[in-house]
């Protein structure tokens, strides 16, 4: 399993009020396909205000069953774990109950709820 996405990459690109075009749905799909993980960024908290990717690009992803990662993008040591809080709640809010990480270069669940 891959990452993808990372430090708000794709999410970036688009406009947050135009998700529901068949570009980003032709993504979401390709993404699904390629069987990768996707990472919520909790560094958006500290750019943006919120994590990426935005909550109707993760409600696709989940929603395709592709499994989804955190990282705080963190430089400097009170970075870390920046935007959690929020990452565990939008996740939770779009129906995923858990985050993925590799311990050992073995994917593992990380259950939320």
């Amino acid at each position: 399993m891959r990452e993808v996405a990372h430090d708000g990459g794709l999410w970036n690109l688009f406009d947050p009020d135009s998700y529901a075009g068949a570009g980003i749905e032709d993504a979401l799909d390709a993404i699904a396909d390629a069987g990768v993980a996707v990472e919520i960024d909790g560094s958006g908290v500290r750019r943006d205000g919120r994590p990426y990717p935005d909550a109707p690009i993760l409600a696709g992803l989940v929603r395709r069953g592709v499994p989804v990662s955190f990282a705080a993008d963190a430089h400097r040591r009170a970075q870390l774990g920046l935007g959690w809080g929020e990452a565990v709640v939008q996740s939770l809010r779009c129906g995923r109950r858990e985050l993925v990480a590799c311990l050992g270069r073995r994917p593992q669940a990380i259950c939320l709820a």
